[in-house]
């Protein structure tokens, strides 16, 4: 994900903020869009972080006291996700200036997943929070929008869906 995100540098280096929405991510709702972008208002080193609570998170978010992103648990690792914890929607804002020096440090010192071997983007957030940027929480309430489609069930629960 880092790879895909940071591969287009030279596309997005000069922007304000990037909006990152994963491929699968295809019930992302206009209102999370408008208010993950609203909710970053151009601040200097901050990230939105869309989530929803799910029963069974895929990647589980950790905040602690006042709120701060202290932790990401990734179940394609073999963590173990707590229930109802919450999961991002596939869709990221992130404050442009000072991101990719921040990116290679954490690459520096980032290890390989336990199952996959590749370095995931996802605890890169927790180490930005950890060094001086603000993670701020969108709530997202239409749990729907944290599923993405990897799979037949997943193609045949969305076309199930009404269009909006």
């Amino acid at each position: 994900m880092g790879d895909a995100i940071f591969g287009c540098y030279d596309n997005w280096s000069g922007a304000e903020c990037l909006l990152v929405i994963w491929g699968d991510q295809v019930f992302v709702s206009p209102q999370t869009l408008s208010g993950a972008l609203s909710l970053h208002a151009a601040s200097p080193k901050t990230v939105v972080l869309p989530v929803a609570s799910l029963s069974q998170p895929y990647a589980e978010y950790v905040f602690g006291a006042e709120d701060t992103l202290i932790a990401v648990r990734q179940s394609r690792e073999g963590d173990a996700c707590a229930p109802n914890g919450w999961n991002d929607i596939g869709t990221f804002v992130l404050s442009v200036t000072g991101l990719k020096p921040a990116w290679d440090a954490y690459l520096s010192r980032a290890s390989l997943g336990e199952t996959t071997g590749e370095i995931n983007f996802l605890p890169f957030l927790p180490f930005l929070a950890g060094h001086g940027w603000t993670v701020r929480r969108l709530v997202v309430t239409d749990a729907r929008e944290a599923r993405g489609v990897n799979s037949i069930d997943d193609m045949v629960f969305f076309r199930s869906i009404p269009l909006r």
